[in-house]
């Protein structure tokens, strides 16, 4: 499905998945910072380069609701956000009271949904308190684990205000300013945009104009939040009706108090479950098609369940402003979004461990002269990983010269592998969950073979970048 809400991997690891969907994390994303231990950046190549990436992996989904930091540093006041107040009175409501509307109840599956459509997009407001749930359930049905994400909107006339992932968005009808909720990159580095926007009912292709807060907003599990679409896309959801997608009527259910009707779209073999408050044409639930997940822990295979729960929806006109999250207590205000450079290589991770008690499991190959011996160390207690470690070796030794020994050793974190060189130097350290991308070790090892310091190559690299960064960051200034 073309959609937003259809943009996500099918088959796909149980930790990505989880971090996809409490972090935004897209295709590409800074190393996490995780302090044990830190990831290299050592790509599929020889030459060990490091590359920098749209930031989306945002650390662990923020608890609860926040003013504006009060600082020494003030805001300007285009990015000033207001505090929870009163609306001026072209905002206020005539009355508190809901539209009804029952004249869907006779309406086939792809009429309702047709209308429902339709009635987000002629509203002049709209708010809930969406959130995103992951249930994984292993073979046998049973529920395994959850996480869940905020993915809210608040819509009054020109003002908008959304909490997707750990991304945040605030319109005020002149100004849109974005920030990125996340201690593990310092509130991605305190970088506010502030940008300014045309004067009425927000446009989608506007709340996404930086590619990088746009990869924040949609970047997670289940895509970006589709009440977005609803309410501001010229054709939302067209590709519902493409193609030869199948629309049935299913059960009624009381969802938030109100009686529900399904509606199930099956689409390229993918069915999505809408569930619709017929008396007042809102969406209070939707289930996205399971993904199958690769956990190498599990015994059985396992599944994810993606639903969007909306809770608190309504079209009621909006007489009090959103409760915001703050921005970063000493913002950084641009017109654009920079990419987070990645994270200092190796830095939790000793220069060098002892080699005295390392023991080889083979014997030195004489056709292998002019090779460097490769260690690659590990802690593990996964059967598989040292199989995969193994046949990655097998491969690794057909084109090159050199020896790779898999020692496993106390010395090395828990769940993870180094690649060390015989003088006990470590070159490389990633963290074994998820998987370490099998191209970076590979590049790793045949520059240490090939007697390269990549440790200091590394180490040289990330400087350049990090210096490249600080100086698009002063390039991109808003002040």
């Amino acid at each position: 499905m073309k959609d937003a809400i259809a943009n996500r991997c099918i088959k796909t690891n149980l930790c990505g998945v989880l971090a996809m969907l409490v972090c935004g994390c897209g295709p590409s994303s800074r190393p996490s910072s995780s302090p044990s231990p830190a990831p290299s950046q050592a790509s599929a190549h020889s030459s060990s380069q490091v590359s920098g990436q749209v930031p989306q992996g945002l650390g662990q989904v923020p608890q609860g609701l926040g003013q504006v930091p009060q600082g020494s540093v003030q805001l300007p006041s285009q990015a000033q956000l207001p505090s929870q107040a009163q609306l001026p009175s072209q905002y206020s409501a005539q009355s508190q009271a809901e539209v009804r509307l029952v004249q869907h109840r006779d309406s086939d599956g792809e009429e309702l949904l047709r209308n429902v459509f339709e009635r987000y997009g002629r509203s002049r407001a709209y708010s809930d308190a969406g959130e995103l749930v992951a249930t994984t359930v292993d073979g046998s049905n049973k529920i395994v684990s959850k996480a869940a994400a905020p993915m809210s909107v608040w819509f009054s006339e020109d003002r908008l205000y959304v909490r997707a992932y750990q991304a945040r968005v605030w319109s005020d009808g002149r100004k849109l300013t974005g920030w990125i909720r996340s201690e593990d990159t310092h509130n991605f580095d305190s970088q506010v945009l502030s940008l300014d926007v045309p004067a009425g009912r927000p446009q989608d292709r506007t709340i996404v104009v930086d590619p990088v807060l746009a990869s924040a907003i949609g970047g997670g599990a289940g895509g970006p939040p589709p009440q977005l679409e609803w309410l501001f896309a010229r054709s939302p959801m067209s590709g519902l009706f493409e193609g030869e997608s199948q629309f049935e009527k299913g059960d009624r259910s009381t969802i938030d108090q109100a009686s529900c009707q399904a509606i199930s779209v099956t689409n390229a073999g993918e069915k999505f479950v809408f569930w619709i408050d017929i008396d007042r044409s809102l969406i209070r639930r939707i289930e996205l098609p399971r993904m199958q997940i690769m956990d190498p822990a599990a015994k059985s295979p396992q599944q994810v369940q993606l639903v969007l729960d909306l809770h608190e929806a309504t079209f009621s006109e909006q007489t009090v402003l959103p409760e915001f999250d703050p921005i970063p207590d000493r913002p950084r205000f641009v017109k654009r979004l920079i990419p987070l450079p990645p994270n200092r290589p190796l830095e939790n991770v000793p220069a060098s461990i002892s080699m005295n008690n390392v023991r080889i499991e083979s014997k030195p190959d004489a056709s292998r002269v002019g090779g460097e011996t490769v260690f690659w160390m590990t802690r593990t207690s996964s059967t598989e990983t040292m199989q995969w470690l193994q046949e990655l070796r097998r491969v690794w030794s057909k084109d090159n010269p050199g020896t790779i020994e898999i020692v496993e050793d106390r010395s090395v974190d828990e769940e993870s592998l180094w690649i060390v060189d015989h003088r006990g130097t470590v070159h490389f350290a990633q963290s074994l969950t998820p998987p370490v991308v099998p191209e970076t070790m590979m590049a790793v090892t045949t520059d240490l073979a090939a007697k390269v310091n990549v440790r200091e190559r590394l180490i040289e690299q990330w400087q350049t970048q990090n210096q490249q960064y600080q100086d698009a960051l002063k390039e991109a200034s808003a002040k």
